[in-house]
């Protein structure tokens, strides 16, 4: 698998979800799900 580049951005949690996910909500006002 090729190495890619990260993304760092800005953002708040806004919920915990199950399995160690997160809903996040960047400080562009989009939203995506995140996990650890």
């Amino acid at each position: 698998m090729a190495k890619e580049e990260l993304i760092e951005m800005q953002g708040s949690v806004t919920e915990v979800l199950p399995d160690s996910r997160f809903r996040v909500t960047l400080d562009n006002g989009h939203q995506l799900i995140a996990y650890t």
